[in-house]
C-alpha cells in the first residue's frame, strides 16, 4: 500500500516527464511500423508505375513497326505494262498505291482512246498488263485491265501485228519479228518455236505461255 501511495505522489510530481515518454513512445511506434508499411506502398506504386510505362512503351513499339509495314506494303513497287492506244507503251514502274489512271497518264492516251472500256480506279498489281482500246475496238472486258488471274489470248499463227502487240512486254519489233518468221518458216508448231525468233529467249517465252494459243 505504502509503494503504490509512493508511486502514485511520484507520477504526480513527474507527470510532465510521463506525458513527454508517452509521446515519444508514440512517435517511435509510428516511425517503426506506420513510416515502414507507408514507404512499402510508395515502393510498390513506383513498381506498378514503371510497369505501367514500361507496357505502354512496348505498345508505341510495336504501333509504330506495324505502321511502317503497312507503308512498305502501300508503297510496294509493282511493274505495268501498258499497250494500246498510248503515245508511249511500255513497262511502268510504280506504286501499288497508284491507280491505273496514274500510269496512264504516264502513257500518255491517244485522242481515239477508248477510256469507257477501263477501270481508271483500280489499284495496280505488280505483273499487271493494261490494255488501252480505240473508239469502236470491241474488246473483251478481261483484256483491257490484266491482273494475273485475268490474261488475254492471242493467236500468234493468225493476229495481226496489231494484236501480237497486245502480248505483255511485246513491241513493235518483236511483233514483227514473229510476223517475218510465220511468213518464212510458217505457222508456229509450239510455243517453243519462239526460241528460233530474234529476241525470244526462255524467260520472254515463259512469261509468254499463258497468252498465247496456237489453234
Amino acid at each position: 500500500m505504502n509503494n503504490l501511495m509512493r508511486l502514485k505522489e511520484w507520477l504526480m510530481n513527474h507527470y510532465q516527464l510521463v506525458l513527454i515518454a508517452v509521446i515519444a513512445l508514440f512517435v517511435i511506434f509510428k516511425f517503426l511500423f506506420i513510416g515502414a508499411d507507408s514507404e512499402h506502398s510508395n515502393i510498390e506504386e513506383d513498381t506498378r508505375k514503371e510497369i505501367t510505362q514500361e507496357a505502354s512503351q512496348d505498345k508505341d513499339v510495336k504501333s509504330e513497326m506495324t505502321k511502317s509495314t503497312q507503308d512498305i506494303n502501300i508503297n510496294k513497287s509493282v511493274t505495268v505494262d501498258v499497250k494500246g492506244a498510248v503515245n508511249f507503251p511500255n513497262t511502268y514502274n510504280m506504286k501499288s498505291s497508284d491507280r491505273v489512271n496514274d500510269v496512264l497518264k504516264k502513257a500518255q492516251t491517244k485522242n481515239d482512246a477508248d477510256l469507257s472500256q477501263i477501270n481508271l480506279s483500280e489499284k495496280l498489281k505488280d505483273q499487271m498488263y493494261i490494255y488501252v482500246p480505240v473508239k469502236g475496238e470491241k474488246v473483251l472486258k478481261h483484256s483491257t485491265n490484266q491482273s494475273s488471274d485475268n490474261k488475254v489470248e492471242v493467236n500468234i499463227n493468225t493476229g495481226d501485228k496489231a494484236e501480237i502487240e497486245k502480248l505483255p512486254g511485246i513491241g513493235p519489233s518483236k511483233a514483227e519479228a514473229i510476223l517475218q518468221y510465220r511468213e518464212t518458216k510458217g505457222e508456229f508448231k509450239k510455243i517453243e518455236d519462239l526460241k528460233n525468233v530474234k529476241g525470244f529467249g526462255e524467260k520472254t517465252i515463259e512469261s509468254l505461255r499463258d497468252y498465247i494459243v496456237l489453234n
